[in-house]
């Protein structure tokens, strides 16, 4: 069984087999990607993944696993990793490189992308026609972020949330 959890604030996707105690913590490393897999300890309480400083519940700098560290872009990694591992690859990469999220507020929508500059976005009325429309030129951001700049001077004071982008 796998638990997958996105890190946004670290730009990485945690990936956990829980019946044989081993992680994939793929990380945005600049254009990159890092990955490290290994084996992290579970002892009723607390989850440990050695040498990573990514914490779950706590972590705990004893107890260190055998961590193996990769790195290089989506072609080399698809060449290193597992076919089961390719498919969470496929994940963090959509999410972190390629991404597009899309949301769905009292008044209106939004959809953004990523760009080579950055994130080109459209917000939408109800009715799905344009209100505005751009580009934040600032790749070092995570497009959430992003899209949480947007959302709160667009949508300001409106409760929104995530809707997938083919519905617009």
């Amino acid at each position: 069984m796998y638990i997958c959890k996105f890190i946004d604030d670290a730009q990485a996707l945690l990936v956990l087999n829980l019946e044989i105690n081993t992680c994939s913590l793929f990380q945005r490393k600049g254009k990159g990607i890092s990955l490290i897999q290994g084996e992290f300890v579970n002892n009723g309480e607390f989850l440990f993944l050695p040498e990573t400083c990514i914490q779950l519940d706590e972590f705990c700098a004893e107890n260190f696993g055998r961590f193996i560290l990769v790195g290089g872009d989506y072609e080399q990694m698809e060449d290193i990793v597992s076919a089961e591992e390719k498919g969470f690859l496929d994940l963090f990469y959509g999410r972190y490189f390629s991404a597009r999220l899309a949301y769905c507020a009292e008044k209106g929508y939004l959809d953004i992308y990523c760009v080579d500059s950055g994130y080109s976005y459209t917000i939408y009325y109800r009715n799905k026609t344009i209100l505005d429309q751009g580009i934040i030129d600032d790749p070092n951001i995570l497009i959430t972020e992003a899209a949480e700049k947007l959302a709160s001077k667009y949508f300001k004071g409106q409760r929104y949330y995530e809707i997938d982008p083919e519905d617009l």
